[in-house]
């Protein structure tokens, strides 16, 4: 989005708005952190990076919102020695997960 910027510097500038909450990458959440705080406007921020998910033996999780969440694993680290059962079950456990509405 082109104007991206501008309607993050607007909302963050704007007397009106008391509080401003955003999701986005770390570069965003200084920006707005320097523009909010002359007016100690209320800010809550998620920011997101590359966290590495590590992955060991005792390997267990879940596809939560089909893996559309700050958490998802972005880098995944396998330990020695696991690497290749870890290649072959992933897409298993994946093709067994459910996409869609779960209220169907």
């Amino acid at each position: 989005m082109a104007n991206t910027v501008s309607i993050g510097t607007l909302l963050s500038t704007d007397a009106r708005i008391k509080k401003l909450s955003s999701t986005g990458s770390t570069a965003v959440g200084r920006a707005l952190v320097t523009q909010t705080a002359p007016s100690f406007k209320e800010l809550s921020v998620q920011l997101g990076d590359n966290s590495p998910f590590i992955v060991c033996a005792d390997f267990a999780s879940k596809f939560p919102r089909s893996g559309q969440t700050c958490v998802a694993a972005k880098r995944l680290f396998v330990q020695d020695g696991m690497y290749q059962d870890f290649v072959k079950k992933l897409p298993e456990a994946v093709e067994k997960s459910k996409v869609g509405c779960l209220a169907q």
